[in-house]
C-alpha cells in the first residue's frame, strides 16, 4: 500500500491510498478478456465477501464507457453497504486495460484500473491496481480492499483454468 494524493469533485485533492495485487492467470488474455466483459463475472468474482445486486437482469446488462451502473451492495453477502456506482472510464481491448471510477456512501473515491500483461504462453500477469479515499475510513477500507483483490485474484485462477 502506498499514499496517493487523488482529485474529487474535479478539484479537491484529498490523501488517499493505492494497493497493486497481481497473480499470474494460466490462459491467453483474450479469453480472460471476454470473460472480464461480462458483468456476471464480476458478480460471481466478489462472492462472497462483496454482492451486488442490480435492478435489472445482469445477463442484459454489457458495460458501456461513461455509462452508471447502480447496484446494492452487501457485505459478505448479507451487511447492506447501500448503493454502489460504477462508471466504466476505459475499455482497451488491444492492450487489455479497464479503468473504472467507483463510489458509494463511505467510499468517495474508488478507482479501479485492470491490465494483463503476456508473460509466457497462455500465461498472463493480471492485476488489480485501486485508488481508495474514504475519509477517515480510508486505511481500514485499504487493508480490507487487499484481502478482496487478493479473494477476487484467487477466484481468476479458478476461473482460468476451466475456460
Amino acid at each position: 500500500m502506498e499514499k496517493v494524493l487523488l482529485k474529487y469533485d474535479n478539484e479537491k485533492v484529498k490523501k488517499g491510498i493505492k494497493i497493486i495485487i497481481s497473480s499470474t492467470l494460466n490462459n491467453s488474455a483474450e479469453k480472460i478478456w471476454n470473460k472480464l466483459l461480462n458483468i456476471e463475472t464480476l458478480i460471481e468474482i466478489c462472492k462472497p465477501m462483496v454482492t451486488f445486486k442490480s435492478k435489472i437482469n445482469e445477463k442484459e446488462m454489457k458495460w458501456e464507457i461513461n455509462k452508471e451502473y447502480i447496484f446494492k451492495l452487501f457485505i459478505y453477502g448479507f451487511i447492506p453497504f447501500g448503493d454502489h456506482k460504477i462508471i466504466i472510464k476505459k475499455l482497451d481491448k488491444e492492450n487489455k486495460i479497464i479503468l473504472s471510477n467507483e463510489y458509494n456512501k463511505i467510499v468517495k473515491i474508488w478507482n479501479h484500473l485492470i491490465f494483463m500483461e503476456n508473460v509466457g504462453e497462455n500465461e498472463i500477469k493480471y492485476t488489480d491496481e485501486v485508488e481508495i479515499y474514504a475519509g477517515i475510513f480510508t486505511l481500514f477500507t485499504a487493508i480490507w480492499a487487499k484481502l478482496f483483490y487478493k479473494h477476487r485474484q484467487k477466484k481468476w485462477k479458478r476461473i482460468s483454468m476451466l475456460l
